[in-house]
């Protein structure tokens, strides 16, 4: 019986050690921008502020200009952008959408949907992952 014990009791703190060690990480990796291309001349990048209600910045870019700057949190989980902004190659068309979703203990992920016109070509997306986050 004291052998189980043992080795029940080694088990659990091995998986304590773990666990907070994957928490260590996870903070680390909080306000890490994440880029991600989206078309083939623009690209996001989504940032956590690792503020208490889990802020979220998402920078939509072509090169080195950023056409909408948007924010979310867990008081707004979701943002529409209210009129096309872009240039001569890329638009970001009125309505495209972001939307935070909270994966309990395993942080947050960002979802865009909508349309982005980029060298006369429309694409159409849905749910694309721009990020997540374990804060």
């Amino acid at each position: 019986m004291r052998k189980i014990v043992l080795v029940i009791f080694f088990t659990l703190t091995f998986a304590s050690v773990a666990d907070a060690q994957t928490t260590i990480d996870n903070q680390k990796s909080c306000g890490e921008a994440q880029t991600t291309s989206i078309t083939p001349n623009s690209e996001t990048v989504t940032t956590s502020q690792n503020s208490i209600n889990n802020t979220i910045v998402v920078a939509f870019k072509t090169g080195n200009a950023t056409y909408w700057t948007a924010m979310l949190s867990t008081a707004g989980i979701d943002v529409s952008l209210s009129d096309n902004r872009g240039n001569a190659v890329v638009t970001f068309q009125k309505g495209l959408s972001i939307h935070m979703t909270a994966n309990g203990s395993a942080g947050f992920t960002i979802f865009l949907s909508g349309k982005i016109t980029d060298d006369s070509t429309e694409y159409s997306l849905t749910g694309a992952v721009l990020g997540t986050f374990l804060c």
